[in-house]
């Protein structure tokens, strides 16, 4: 006889039509790339502009375009991950619900025991 509940077999069953950790790493991985050419692209784009510019504002406004590059590669990987974030959640929730449940059995194990041997030490 099967001891887990029922939803957590369901689970188990389940977690065979999410996407495996190399179908997850991959994605990453393609992530991580992207905001590795963002940021060589800048790094040629700081090289070619060096010096030309005399004007702060034009400074300051190409500085700001990089920025929002920037900030929206990460929006992007951020969204990209966020379902992966969640069902880490939901799982880390679910350990927690069962350490709460098998904690207080522990403890009245181990004084059951420690009664026990203070019965027999006497």
């Amino acid at each position: 006889m099967n001891s887990l509940p029922k939803t957590v077999t369901r689970q188990r069953r389940d977690c065979n039509l999410n996407p495996g950790p190399s179908a997850v790493t991959e994605l990453l991985v393609e992530q991580i790339n992207t905001l590795k050419r963002v940021n060589f692209t800048f790094v040629l784009w700081t090289m070619a502009t060096a010096g030309k510019s005399n004007d702060e504002d034009d400074e300051l406004r190409d500085i700001d375009r990089v920025i929002s590059v920037f900030r929206s590669a990460k929006k992007e990987i951020l969204e990209t991950i966020k379902p992966f974030s969640d069902e880490l959640e939901k799982i880390a929730q679910r350990e927690r619900e069962w350490a709460d449940r098998r904690d207080p059995l522990r403890t009245e194990k181990h004084e059951r025991e420690r009664d026990i041997r203070r019965q027999f030490s006497v």
